[in-house]
């Protein structure tokens, strides 16, 4: 984490910048074409600006979009794996339900993590040993005569149900590269400094209209770290889908469902 992942200390860095900026601008020069050209700079500015966050929040949304499509990928094929599961004889066919409800308990509670790296850890150390519990159980269910018949039904639907999960962990890995976040962080700054510069002796008389103005940027940059990190800010990502999918599974198999995620802290 770094200074562009918390826009409310930008925005008060901002709120200093400007009123010193403005203090500066009024003792070096006091001429009206100074300030005149200081305005211009400060247009070209604030434009620069607007195109950065826009280019920004476009990233942003888009990784957003991205993580929320892969959640109903995942829900349809924890559901699809499920059902395949059913054709199989007893005992695996309950073997493998039963191995399915901490998996998908676990696959509930990724997203309620966050961005921590220790309980990301902890919550994928648990979905890699519920699926090596499930791979176990479906090898000896593929060596029986109903599931060789199955086999490639069974493997396809699992591997893509592995595969999904991991997709799900590198899509919160996949942020708004630093370099562009800290690249708006100093716009914000320049632009800051570059009102004051403008303002000058107005500052004092007129200071509310210059801070509105730094609070919507860091009011943007605050809507663009909440869709670039769901779960840790007031922007989440809909688990219906996978609610739904983990619903017959753990009302099927309530005694192998944990009481509480492993990666939930007590």
């Amino acid at each position: 984490m770094q200074l562009a992942d918390y826009p409310g200390l930008v925005f008060l860095i901002m709120a200093v910048t400007l009123p010193l900026a403005a203090e500066l601008g009024y003792r070096l020069s006091q001429r009206n074409e100074a300030r005149e050209r200081a305005g211009e700079v400060s247009s070209a500015t604030l434009g620069f600006l607007g195109l950065m966050i826009a280019f920004t929040f476009a990233m942003a949304a888009e990784r957003f979009d991205t993580r929320r499509t892969l959640v109903v990928d995942e829900a349809n094929a924890i559901g699809t794996t499920y059902l395949r599961y059913q054709l199989l004889d007893e005992p695996y066919r309950s073997r493998l339900g039963a191995d399915m409800a901490p998996y998908v308990t676990a696959r509930l509670a990724f997203a309620q993590v966050g961005v921590d790296p220790a309980r990301l850890a902890r919550n994928q150390a648990e979905t890699a040993r519920t699926q090596g519990q499930i791979w176990t159980e479906l090898s000896g269910a593929l060596r029986t005569p109903v599931g060789k018949g199955l086999a490639m039904p069974l493997l396809t639907a699992t591997n893509e149900m592995f595969d999904l999960a991991s997709s799900r962990d590198a899509a919160v890995e996949a942020r708004v590269p630093r370099g562009v976040r800290v690249a708006v962080m100093i716009f914000a700054l320049i632009a800051a400094m570059s009102i004051g510069w403008t303002l000058s002796a107005d500052w004092r008389r007129r200071p509310l209209g210059a801070l509105a103005l730094l609070a919507l940027v860091a009011f943007s940059l605050s809507v663009i770290a909440d869709l670039d990190q769901p779960g840790a800010g007031f922007v989440r990502i809909p688990q219906g889908p996978m609610e739904r999918a983990a619903q017959p599974i753990l009302t099927a198999h309530p005694a192998a469902t944990p009481s509480m995620p492993r990666n939930t802290p007590p």
